[in-house]
């Protein structure tokens, strides 16, 4: 090891007298070798590189962590339509207005969630806000009599 990387401590010796102990391996699939890592003496190295791509399942419609989420701005589209339709102008801007409201506050919600931990699920909060903003727009255009 210090062959290679002169500039850090061997395994015995550390600045001071500190004794330099080897990682823990926690999972036993990252310690096995692949086509992308290279093997020494028993680790794996791996080049790991985040790019916004990479994500693209991940959060890639600015509010879900599922492959799913890309279908929610369609849902929201055609929802509106049916309100522009059905209600009326002044309907579909309410619905605009009612739905970033309700995006604004599941935003907040969910990113309260996962800073504390918490396993998140975006899907329940989409389909609250369209259904309120859709039976709110459709109430206040009086479409519902």
């Amino acid at each position: 090891m210090s062959d290679q990387h002169s500039h850090l401590p061997s395994r015995d010796e550390g600045k001071d007298g500190e004794k330099v102990y080897e990682a823990e391996v926690i999972h036993e699939e990252y310690r096995s070798g692949s086509s992308s890592g290279e093997r020494r003496e028993g680790a794996t190295f791996r080049s790991t590189a985040w790019n916004w791509t990479s994500m693209r399942g991940g959060m890639g419609g600015m509010g879900g962590f599922d492959v799913a989420s890309r279908y929610a701005p369609a849902v929201t589209l055609f929802l509106l339509f049916v309100v522009l339709f059905r209600f009326g102008f002044l309907a579909g801007l309410g619905f605009l207005f009612f739905y970033a409201v309700g995006a604004a506050f599941s935003t907040v919600q969910l990113v309260r969630r996962m800073a504390e931990g918490k396993s998140v699920n975006p899907w329940p909060w989409r389909v609250g806000n369209w259904a309120l903003s859709f039976l709110l727009a459709g109430w206040l255009s009086g479409g519902f009599r």
